[in-house]
């Protein structure tokens, strides 16, 4: 165990040859769980899961070496999904990407894949409504899709 300087609980782990080794639980100053999984070595590694502040999940998946790599979802802090795929190395590389506008409601919804739209997606005005469906490749529209106008009706098909 080791503590937070005002005395709370900072993690519970075994300890080998001064490092982390196996189950862990870590907590924030507040003591709300912070982080749940397994520590190889002094880094975490495996099925782990990190929490917001709120104690909402932040991320749960795989990790190797101390990094985001393997599958994974992460989460916005309300609670809402933001990415459910495979990382590499620590980033997003290739799954569904959910991002939104600061007020909270959808921006883009759809398959990406080193960060960038690949595949199918859907983009939405600020209203809600969509704004673009259809194929992307490296972030750019292409191929077939449909563009709709703020009031929801069909602009342009093709």
């Amino acid at each position: 165990w080791t503590y937070h300087d005002d005395g709370a609980l900072h993690f519970e782990a075994r300890v080998e040859s001064g490092q982390a080794h196996g189950p862990i639980t870590a907590y924030d100053e507040n003591g709300n769980v912070s982080f749940k999984g397994h520590w190889d070595k002094g880094k975490p590694h495996g099925l782990c899961t990190t929490y917001h502040s709120n104690g909402l999940v932040e991320f749960q998946g795989q990790y190797e070496n101390g990094v985001r790599h393997g599958n994974g979802k992460q989460y916005r802090s309300d609670g809402r999904l933001e990415f459910d795929g495979q990382f590499q190395r620590g980033v997003q590389w290739q799954g569904r990407l959910v991002t939104y506008y600061a007020d909270g409601a959808r921006s883009f919804d759809g398959l990406t894949m080193s960060g960038k739209a690949n595949g199918l997606g859907k983009e939405y005005h600020e209203n809600g409504r969509v704004f673009f469906e259809g194929h992307y490749v490296n972030g750019e529209w292409h191929g077939s899709g449909k563009q709709y106008r703020p009031d929801g009706k069909l602009e342009f098909d093709g």
